[in-house]
């Protein structure tokens, strides 16, 4: 049976705000990591720490927590009802 579309637009406006959410968090993550790359090859440890610490908390957030276990399955199941 299909969806009713304001049900399937629904989902699909869903799942691009997951997929925006994911790519924010990802790029921030590995912005981070970067400067906290730099910090420590500029000497300062506790920043450089800090930063490579909290780069490492948005990248399992946004790749891992809304990537692979949100988004993946929510868009599997989007395009399987979808296509029946």
């Amino acid at each position: 049976m299909e969806k009713p579309l304001a049900e399937f637009a629904t989902e699909l406006v869903e799942l691009l705000a997951l997929v925006l959410g994911t790519g924010a968090l990802s790029s921030v993550g590995v912005y981070l990591e970067q400067l906290g790359i730099a910090a420590l090859s500029a000497g300062d440890v506790v920043v450089g720490a800090w930063m490579l610490g909290m780069g490492a908390v948005l990248l399992y957030g946004g790749g891992w927590m809304l990537g692979y276990e949100t988004l993946v399955p929510r868009a599997k199941r989007l395009l399987t009802s979808s296509a029946e």
